[in-house]
């Protein structure tokens, strides 16, 4: 969505991002969330983080060692690949 910002040359329109991302981008708040404001993405249900990067596989949280039983990725909510 792009915001439309008064200024003393009248009104322009501003690309909202979030993190340098298009909020129109499939990208945009790790593809799972939304950006509504500039730099705050608003996150879809088992995601968080300031760009909604995190979630969990099985109670653990995706970035740590111990993931997927250490044997792979949790790429998405309660998702492993080995």
């Amino acid at each position: 969505a792009d915001q439309v910002v008064a200024s003393r040359y009248g009104s322009i329109i501003v690309q909202l991002t979030c993190y340098s991302v298009p909020a129109t981008s499939i990208a945009v708040c790790s593809g799972h969330g939304d950006c509504n404001v500039k730099d705050n993405c608003t996150c879809n249900a088992n995601y968080f983080g300031d760009q909604c990067e995190f979630t969990t596989c099985d109670g653990v949280l995706s970035t740590s060692d111990d993931v997927c039983y250490g044997h792979g990725e949790c790429y998405e909510y309660n998702s492993c690949a080995c």
